[in-house]
C-alpha cells in the first residue's frame, strides 16, 4: 500500500472530530509534507518544512505544535507510527550470528573496500542539524565519507576526538578536507562555527599551533562566516582546506 493510500484509507473517518480549523489546516499540511520527504522523518525534519510553509512559528512553541499533532495523528491511526524517526534512542547489542555459515553469508553482503585509504585525500561533512542527517546520510554513505552531527554547540569531548583522527590523518601524509552545513548564526559566539567549540581549536591547542586557523565554509546561510584564514601547517604535513 502506497504512502497516499495509507493516509487516505485512515482519515475518511477521522478528519473533522472537533479540532479547529487552524489545527486542521497543520495535520493537512504535515500530510502532504510527509509524503513529498518519503518517511521515516524526525519531528523537527516536519518542524522545520512546516515552518517553511508558514503552517508553525519557527519557535519552540511550533516545534510544540507539530509534536503534539504527529502525536495525535499516529495515535488516531492516520498516520503510521514508523513514519516519525526517533534518532536520540537505540537499542545497543552485539551483532552475532546462528553459526559460521551466516556469518560469512553476513561479510560477503556487507563487505566494502576502504575507498579513501589509497588516496591521499580524507574527507569529512560536519553537519549542525541532526534533523538533516538521513538526508546527507545518503550522499555520503555512497562516497564512504564520514557524516559528523554536532547537534548546534559541539562538545569538547567530540571535537577532541575529531582533531585526535585529523592529526593521524596528517602524520599518514593526507590532505584533510572538512565540509561543514550548518546556519551562520550572526556572530561567532552564537553560532556553532564558534572557532572554541570546533575541532581546529582544539587541534590547535593539541599540536600546540596558536597562530593556525580553520577555514568555515557555510552552505546553509548567505552571511559571511566567522573566520576565512587557512590552517598553516608544515610543508612536511598535510593541512586542511
Amino acid at each position: 500500500m502506497s504512502a497516499a493510500t495509507q493516509i487516505g484509507a485512515s482519515t475518511k473517518i477521522l478528519r473533522g472530530r472537533g479540532i479547529s480549523a487552524s489545527t486542521q489546516t497543520l495535520q493537512y499540511g504535515i500530510e502532504a509534507i510527509l509524503l513529498r520527504l518519503q518517511p521515516p522523518c524526525t519531528v523537527r525534519q516536519v518542524f522545520y518544512q512546516c515552518s517553511v510553509a508558514g503552517l508553525v512559528e519557527k519557535e519552540e512553541s511550533g516545534y510544540r505544535k507539530v509534536q503534539r499533532e504527529l502525536l495525535r495523528m499516529r495515535r488516531q491511526g492516520r498516520i503510521p507510527y514508523g513514519w516519525i524517526a526517533d534518532n536520540t534512542r537505540w537499542m545497543r547489542k552485539p551483532r552475532t550470528h546462528n553459526g559460521l555459515a551466516d556469518a560469512l553469508d553476513y561479510v560477503a553482503r556487507n563487505y566494502r573496500q576502504s575507498v579513501w585509504a589509497s588516496l591521499d585525500d580524507y574527507v569529512e561533512v560536519w553537519c549542525e542539524k541532526d534533523a538533516l542527517a538521513g538526508v546527507l546520510l545518503d550522499v555520503t554513505a555512497v562516497y564512504d565519507v564520514p557524516l559528523m552531527v554536532a547537534r548546534g554547540y559541539s562538545s569538547e569531548t567530540f571535537a577532541q576526538a575529531a582533531a585526535e583522527n585529523f592529526i593521524q590523518k596528517i602524520r599518514e601524509g593526507k590532505f584533510v578536507a572538512v565540509y561543514y552545513l550548518g546556519v551562520y548564526a550572526g556572530t561567532a559566539e552564537n553560532s556553532v562555527t564558534n572557532p572554541d567549540l570546533q575541532p581546529a581549536s582544539v587541534l590547535m591547542r593539541s599540536a600546540r599551533r596558536p597562530n593556525a586557523s580553520f577555514t568555515y565554509s557555510n552552505a546553509l546561510g548567505s552571511a559571511p562566516c566567522a573566520r576565512r584564514e587557512p590552517l598553516k601547517l608544515s610543508r612536511s604535513e598535510s593541512h586542511f582546506r
